[in-house]
């Protein structure tokens, strides 16, 4: 599961990440991942490699990812995902997908 939400975060990154995970929720067809993308050191990622460089310095980026994956077939198939944002990001996402809204904090 982790695998399906790194792959996309790490394009964005520009560098091979872990997660620092703050709120993981399962079920059967849907995962909610809260975290903090780190180097695979667990160093903080190094955001001027990033698409997100001109804005990391601003003041309103929060360096936290929350990444909506659904199950598809015996894996997960990345839904949507947000990074650095400054607002939650996460409180449409049952409307606009249909996962349920238990799934974030």
């Amino acid at each position: 599961m982790l695998d399906a939400a790194r792959v996309s975060v790490e394009k964005d990154l520009g560098q091979a990440i872990i997660f620092q995970v703050k709120t993981l929720r399962v079920t059967p067809e849907w995962a909610f991942l809260h975290g903090i993308p780190k180097r695979a050191d667990g160093k903080p990622v190094d955001y001027s490699k990033s698409i997100y460089a001109p804005i990391a310095d601003d003041g309103a980026f929060s360096a936290e990812a929350a990444v909506l994956l659904a199950r598809e077939g015996t894996g997960w198939r990345l839904v949507t995902y947000s990074v650095g944002f400054s607002d939650v990001v996460w409180e449409t996402w049952d409307e606009e997908f249909g996962a349920p809204s238990w799934l974030w904090p």
